[in-house]
C-alpha cells in the first residue's frame, strides 16, 4: 500500500490532470492498494486485506493519518461496509485508472476544499479603522495566551504555610485592560497559542479530554475576533495541526448563528453551516457537514459568547452541539466579565485569558501601522511618546485602542498624543466623522446635517442605546431606527432617518452592522464615551438639573448619575463624562459625598476612577477636591488592607492606579512620596507600602519606587521579600539598574521556595536587560532547585531573557 500522491509522482500522470486539481486535492491521507499498469490503469491484487494490514489501517484512520484506500475496479474481497460513502473511519472507493480516482476524490473533496478557499480568502487580510485591508500575515501581533496556576503548583512560604502572593504574572497583563476587574486576584503564565493545540494534555493539565477545547477571555478591542482569525489562518495554510492532521476551520459569530435560529426549524450547527457557505460553488450539504463533525475534521471556532441574547432555545441548541461534536478542536471566545453565567455550557473547556501587547509587540505594530501620512507619521516618536504616558499603558495594550492611536497621530500635524481618555475619544471620534478613509456620497431628500450635527445625533443614539440597559453589544434594525427618529425629531424630518444611518456607517466607521446581521458600535468604549458627550453636552449648556428622558424615563441629569453610580455598566459612562464637563465639581463631589455612600465606598472609588480624566489646568485649579479624593480613599483601602479585610474592598484596590495617576496629596504630601517613606516602616505597615506600590506602578514606576523597593528585597522578613519581589517583576524592565539587578541575583538564592520563585518570576518580566554575569549565574543554579515549582519558574525565565541568556 503506497499513498497516492507518492503514485501520481512515480507514473507521471499528473501531465494528463489538471495541476489546479491536483493541488486542491488533500493526498495525503489517500492511499492506493492495486496493480498499476504503465497507462495508469489499476489491476485487482490478491490477498487485498493480507496485503493492506486491515488493523494497522483501521488504526491510522481512526487517527485521521488514512482516510480513503483506491482499489481497483475488479477487486473482489471488499467488505460492503467500506465501498458506503458514509463509511467510518475509512473508506474505500474502486477505479479504473488513476486519472479516475482523481475525478471522484475531486468530486468528494470539492465541497471541502470550498469552504478551505473560502476561509483561506477571508482570512488573508484585516481591516484598520476602513483603511485598505491589509495582509494578517504581516501586521498582526500574535499574543499569547494566559493560564491560571492552581494554587498547588505554587511553592509554599516555609514560615507562614500560605501560598506565595499573587502575581505570576504582572497583572498589568490581565487587569489593566479589563473594564471589570474579577473581583479576584489569580496568578497566570503565558502559553503559546499553537502550543494549546499541539500539546493540549501537557498544556491543560487536568484535561477530561486529549482533543482541545478552549475558552478565550478578554474585553472587547482585545483582539478575541481577531485571534479567531488567524487560527483560521493557521488551519488553512497548514501551519497549525492537531495531532498531525489538518483541520478545516469554520468561523462562526454565535449571534448570527442565534438569529438564523429564529427564524428557521433545522437548528443545529450543520445546518447553519450548510446555509452560512451556500454562495460557495461547491458548497457543502448539511449532510457533509455533519459527517465531518462527527469525525472531527473541523476546527469549530465560536466567537462572540457574551453578545448573545440568551434566547433559551439557541442555549439549549449550543449546549447539545458543544456535548455532540466533541471530537473537533473548538475555541469560543466571551468577554471576560461575561463568561461565568455562561461556564455550564461547555464545563470540560479549559480557559485562558487573551494577553495584551507586550512593549515589543506595540512597537513592531507601530511601525507596521500602514499611515496615510507616511510622511508625517513617525512612528518612532510615537513609541518615545507612549513610553513617557504611563497613563495611557492599560490602552495600547489593547490591539483595537492601539489602531485607535495611531489612526488619531497618522495626521499632517504631526505625533501629539492626547493625555487623557476623553481627549484621545474625541479626537478619534471627530476624525473619523470628519475624514474617514474610503468616504462616499449619500443622497439626502433634503438638507445636509453638517459635521456638527451629525455628531449630536450619534451621541444621541449612543445614549438611546446604551441606556436600554441591554447587555449584549448589539441591536437591531428596528432599535438603531427608533434611537435616530428620536435624535432626529427636533430638528430633522423623519425620512432622514435612512440617509444619516448609511451616512454614519459608511462614512465614519463608528456604527457597523447590516440589517440582517444587527448593528454595533465600532468599539463599546467608543460607544460610552459618545453617551457620555450627550450628557455632557446638556451640563455643559443648562446645568446638572436639566431634565433628560431616556428609555421613556424622565429625570435630572444629576439624578440620572446619582442612580447610575451604583451600575457597574455605567462606570465607563460617568468617567468619560467627567472628562468632557466645563466644570466636573458637581459631579466628583456628588460620588464622594459619603451620605450617598455604602459602607464600602463604592461611589468614592467611582470618584477616585474619574480623576485622571481631570485637564492638567483643572488639576491645579482644584487640587483641594483632588486631595479630598485621594486621602480618604487611600486610606480607606489602606485601613482594609492592614486589618486583611482587603477583599471586601477590591474596588478601592482598583482605583488606586488613578489615585498615583494625579498624586493628590495626604497627610501633606504627595501620595507618591508619603508611600515611599513608608516602605522602611516594620512589620504589617512596611508590607503594607509594598502592596500598595503594586497596584500604583501600573501608573507610576517612578526612580524613588524602584530604589526603595532594592532596599526592601535585603528585609530580614521572608514575607516583604517575597511582596518586593513581586512588585518589581510588574514593574517590570523599568526597574533595571546595577544595584537593583545585584540585590535581586541574590534573592534567586533566597532560604525561602517563594521567595526564590517570586524573584525569578521578577527577572523574566524584566526580560533580556536582566541578563548580567549574577542573574544569569543565579538562575542557572535554580534549573536545578529542589522545588519542582522553582525549576519551571526558572526554566520560563531563561525562555523570557531569550537569547541573551546563552553566554557562558
Amino acid at each position: 500500500m503506497v499513498t497516492l500522491e507518492s503514485t501520481i509522482m512515480d507514473h507521471g500522470t499528473s501531465e494528463t490532470l489538471s495541476r489546479d486539481l491536483l493541488a486542491a486535492l488533500e493526498l495525503k491521507n489517500v492511499a492506493i492498494t492495486a496493480a498499476l499498469g504503465p497507462d495508469g490503469k489499476l489491476s485487482p491484487i490478491g490477498g487485498l486485506w493480507e496485503k493492506l494490514g486491515q488493523q494497522a489501517a483501521i488504526e491510522l484512520a481512526r487517527r485521521g493519518l488514512l482516510r480513503i484506500v483506491v482499489v481497483a475496479e475488479g477487486q473482489k474481497g471488499v467488505p460492503e461496509e467500506y465501498l458506503r460513502e458514509d463509511a467510518e473511519p475509512l473508506r474505500v472507493i474502486r477505479a479504473e485508472s488513476v486519472a479516475d480516482a482523481i475525478g471522484q476524490l475531486h468530486v468528494q473533496a470539492a465541497p471541502y476544499q470550498s469552504v478551505r478557499q473560502s476561509e483561506r480568502k477571508s482570512c488573508a487580510t484585516m481591516d484598520l479603522l476602513g483603511r485598505t485591508p491589509v495582509p494578517l500575515e504581516q501586521h498582526y501581533q500574535v499574543l499569547p495566551l494566559l493560564q491560571e496556576i492552581k494554587e498547588e503548583q505554587l511553592p509554599r512560604s516555609a514560615d507562614s504555610g500560605d501560598h506565595s502572593e499573587e502575581g505570576a504574572l504582572r497583572q498589568v497583563d490581565i487587569l489593566r485592560w479589563e473594564e471589570q476587574v474579577r473581583e479576584e486576584h489569580k496568578q497566570y503564565e503565558r502559553v503559546a497559542l499553537t502550543e494549546a493545540f499541539e500539546d493540549y494534555s501537557k498544556v491543560v493539565k487536568d484535561a477530561k479530554t486529549t482533543i482541545p477545547r478552549l475558552v478565550i477571555l478578554g474585553p472587547p478591542g482585545s483582539g478575541k475576533t481577531t485571534v479567531m482569525q488567524y487560527l483560521a489562518w493557521l488551519a488553512v495554510n497548514q501551519q497549525l495541526k492537531w495531532n498531525d492532521r489538518p483541520l478545516l476551520p469554520t468561523r462562526v459569530r454565535l449571534h448570527d448563528w442565534e438569529a438564523w435560529l429564529r427564524k428557521h426549524s433545522k437548528t443545529g450547527l450543520a445546518d447553519y453551516l450548510s446555509q452560512h457557505y451556500r454562495d460557495q460553488k461547491h458548497s457543502p450539504t448539511a449532510e457533509q457537514w455533519r459527517h465531518w463533525l462527527h469525525r472531527g475534521d473541523v476546527l469549530v471556532l465560536l466567537d462572540g459568547l457574551d453578545e448573545l441574547d440568551d434566547d433559551p432555545a439557541f442555549t439549549a441548541t449550543l449546549t447539545t452541539t458543544l456535548s455532540t461534536f466533541t471530537a473537533c478542536p473548538t475555541v469560543l471566545s466571551c468577554r471576560t466579565v461575561s463568561y461565568q453565567r455562561y461556564q455550564s455550557l461547555g464545563p470540560d473547556f479549559a480557559v485562558f485569558t487573551l494577553a495584551g501587547l507586550d512593549e515589543v509587540q506595540r512597537d513592531a505594530y507601530i511601525r507596521a501601522f500602514p499611515a496615510e501620512q507616511p510622511v508625517y507619521f513617525s512612528p518612532e516618536a510615537l513609541i518615545d511618546q507612549l513610553s513617557q504616558m504611563p497613563q495611557l499603558h492599560p490602552l495600547v495594550a489593547n490591539p483595537l485602542l492601539l489602531s485607535i492611536i495611531c489612526f488619531v497621530v497618522d495626521d499632517p500635524q504631526g505625533v501629539k498624543l492626547p493625555a487623557t481618555h476623553s481627549a484621545l475619544y474625541e479626537r478619534a471620534v471627530n476624525k473619523l466623522l470628519d475624514r474617514y478613509p474610503n468616504r462616499v456620497e449619500v443622497p439626502y431628500p433634503g438638507v445636509k446635517p453638517d459635521f456638527y450635527r451629525k455628531r449630536v445625533i450619534v451621541e444621541q443614539i449612543a445614549l438611546s442605546l446604551f441606556a436600554k440597559g441591554k447587555n449584549t453589544l448589539t441591536f437591531t434594525s428596528g432599535e438603531l431606527a427608533e434611537a435616530l427618529e428620536r435624535s432626529i425629531e427636533v430638528k430633522y424630518p423623519a425620512s432622514l432617518a435612512d440617509p444619516i444611518r448609511e451616512d454614519l456607517i459608511q462614512n465614519s466607521g463608528l456604527l457597523r452592522g447590516t440589517p440582517e446581521h444587527g448593528f454595533f458600535f465600532l468599539y463599546l468604549t467608543l460607544q460610552e464615551f459618545l453617551a457620555a458627550g450627550a450628557l455632557a453636552r446638556l451640563v455643559n449648556e443648562r446645568g446638572m438639573q436639566e431634565e433628560l428622558t431616556v428609555a421613556g424615563i424622565t429625570r435630572t441629569i444629576y439624578e440620572w448619575v446619582d442612580r447610575k453610580a451604583w451600575d457597574p455598566r455605567w462606570q465607563e459612562v460617568i468617567v468619560l463624562l467627567t472628562g468632557q464637563l466645563k466644570d466636573p465639581a458637581p459631579l466628583l463631589e456628588l460620588l464622594a459625598d459619603e451620605k450617598k455612600d455604602d459602607y464600602f465606598r463604592h461611589r468614592l472609588a467611582l470618584a477616585a476612577l474619574c480623576l485622571p480624566e481631570l485637564s492638567e489646568g483643572y488639576r491645579q485649579t482644584h487640587a483641594e477636591i483632588i486631595d479630598h479624593i485621594t486621602d480618604v480613599a487611600f486610606f480607606c483601602w489602606w485601613e482594609h488592607e492592614m486589618n486583611d479585610t482587603e477583599a471586601a474592598v477590591p474596588h478601592l484596590a482598583r482605583a488606586c492606579p488613578a489615585l498615583a495617576q494625579v498624586n493628590g496629596r495626604i497627610e501633606d504630601k504627595p501620595l507618591q512620596n508619603w508611600l515611599v517613606q513608608r516602605l522602611g516602616t516594620p512589620d504589617k505597615e512596611g508590607e503594607t507600602a509594598i502592596k500598595a506600590i503594586g497596584h500604583l506602578v501600573r501608573s507610576a514606576a517612578t526612580k524613588e519606587f524602584v530604589t526603595a523597593l532594592a532596599e526592601c528585597l535585603c528585609d530580614g522578613e521572608a514575607s516583604v521579600r517575597r511582596a518586593a519581589a513581586r512588585v518589581v517583576g510588574e514593574i517590570g524592565s523599568k526597574a533595571v539598574n546595577k544595584e537593583f539587578l545585584g540585590a535581586l541575583a541574590k534573592y534567586l538564592g533566597d532560604g525561602e521556595a517563594a521567595v526564590r520563585w517570586a524573584a525569578i518570576r521578577a527577572v523574566g518580566e524584566i526580560g533580556s536587560a536582566a541578563a548580567t554575569d549574577g542573574i544569569l549565574a543565579a538562575l542557572a543554579e535554580r534549573l536545578g532547585d529542589e522545588k519542582a515549582s522553582v525549576q519551571k519558574a526558572a526554566v520560563w525565565a531563561v525562555g523570557e531573557i531569550g537569547s541573551a541568556a546563552a553566554k557562558d
